[in-house]
């Protein structure tokens, strides 16, 4: 019996509103303390570059990865556009502000207005937040969404990636704050013209029962049916749905590490497809005399962007209609590899 009917047989009227977690390395997961892969790590510890990370912080310093350049292919009509749904992006500070703060995400992340909350700084807005509560060091999941933004950027590098902040920067999130956050996206990109072909979900939660959230039937109502979601699996290591991830609709992926599936990822049969989800480098966030600095982070949060991107590419290079076409094409072929409960093998860096 669910506590939803428990409450009602009490005489409560009340509604499910699920919290979402991002899904990096350690994320709330008790299982992880401890591991023994990663007890004594020299370089969790006190590391200078992330000051305050070896209490909340599990991204890693890392050097800068090549960068292909745009293709500029001259006989598309339009370049994909890929949504976020995280924690935001860090934006150039200027007031109003203009430009991703990272120099690789220029000229391929949108800065929007209006940008920041103007009322609370804790207010869950589109700025990726390094500290946010201003008591020192980096927040838990500062630099996430700055982080897959970097990934879509060097895997689909035509692509224009669009932001919603849906998670404060302690990667938490419910399903009103989701759901807001796609209504006001899709209403900003369609007010400019700009279809959203492939939304990027590296969040979820599990439910009670293991029954659809509400955010589910949000996200059918809200999104067009040519857009395809893809959501990062979870990283329980569990097989119990994860959602949205479980959503029959949804190209929910798990995580590999260099042989097989990641001890961390979830897995089963409504995982659709797993990335390589370790050690992955991407784009991080500034600080004051710091710039376009890069991280080494770990998590389905990371597998899942890849995939995404993917899509994205294939639906520029094959001059696809819509994103849900290049996925049909790329989850169809006779040569595809799949793996057990993990779905379909990209192992793309």
């Amino acid at each position: 019996q669910s506590r939803i009917e428990q409450l009602a047989k009490a005489g409560f009227t009340a509604t499910p509103n699920y919290v979402y977690v991002a899904h990096e390395l350690f994320s709330g997961n008790p299982n992880f303390v401890g591991h023994p892969n990663f007890v004594g790590h020299p370089n969790f510890v006190g590391h200078p570059n992330f000051v305050g990370h070896a209490r909340t912080h599990t991204a890693l310093p890392a050097a800068e990865p090549f960068l292909p350049p745009k293709l500029k292919l001259a006989d598309r009509e339009r370049v994909p556009n890929v949504l976020v749904l995280d924690t935001g992006l860090q934006s150039d500070c200027a007031k109003p502000p203009s430009a991703p703060r990272h120099s690789a995400l220029s000229d391929h992340a949108v800065v929007h207005e209006p940008w920041r909350s103007p009322v609370d700084p804790l207010v869950i807005d589109d700025e990726d937040e390094l500290d946010d509560d201003k008591l020192g060091g980096i927040d838990r999941q500062a630099g996430h969404g700055t982080f897959i933004s970097g990934i879509v950027r060097r895997i689909c590098p035509d692509a224009r990636v669009f932001i919603a902040g849906v998670l404060s920067s302690f990667g938490d999130g419910d399903d009103e704050s989701i759901a807001r956050g796609i209504a006001n996206a899709l209403a900003r990109t369609e007010l400019n013209g700009e279809p959203i072909d492939v939304v990027i979900m590296s969040l979820g939660a599990y439910t009670d029962g293991d029954v659809e959230p509400p955010l589910a039937h949000a996200m059918r109502k809200l999104l067009p049916e040519t857009t395809i979601t893809v959501a990062a699996s979870g990283n329980s290591g569990s097989c119990r749905p994860h959602w949205p991830a479980a959503m029959p609709e949804v190209v929910g992926v798990g995580a590999l590490d260099t042989t097989s599936r990641a001890y961390f990822s979830n897995f089963g049969p409504w995982v659709n497809a797993c990335a390589p989800g370790v050690d992955v480098v991407s784009t991080f966030l500034g600080e004051d005399g710091v710039e376009d600095r890069w991280a080494s982070w770990s998590g389905t949060s990371f597998s899942g962007p890849k995939v995404a991107a993917l899509i994205a590419q294939q639906m520029y290079l094959a001059n696809h209609q819509d994103a849900r076409a290049a996925w049909k094409q790329m989850s169809s072929s006779h040569l595809t590899l799949r793996a057990a409960d993990m779905g379909i093998v990209f192992n793309v860096e």
